[in-house]
């Protein structure tokens, strides 16, 4: 594959991706940083649960240790 396509098509999808207003819980991560770097721009959309009966019951938005522990259960069923 041509990597400059790639990389293009990928810069456009984030860009997309950055204008939206809501973001479902399961990419609330994508917006999260842990050090500054090129990318932060302040980018802080609202997070919308998606596929869950409550907020409080969405693994995306508890604890670290939640989220591991979905995937780690996600992992075991395949």
């Amino acid at each position: 594959m041509n990597g400059k396509l790639i990389v293009t098509k990928a810069r456009g999808l984030m860009h997309q991706f950055r204008l939206l207003e809501k973001i479902p819980c399961t990419t609330q991560d994508l917006c999260s940083s842990n050090s500054a770097g090129m990318w932060d721009s302040g980018h802080v959309p609202a997070i919308e649960c998606v596929g869950h009966e409550n907020v409080e019951g969405c693994p995306y938005l508890g604890t670290s240790s939640s989220k591991l522990s979905l995937f780690s259960d996600i992992l075991d069923h395949k």
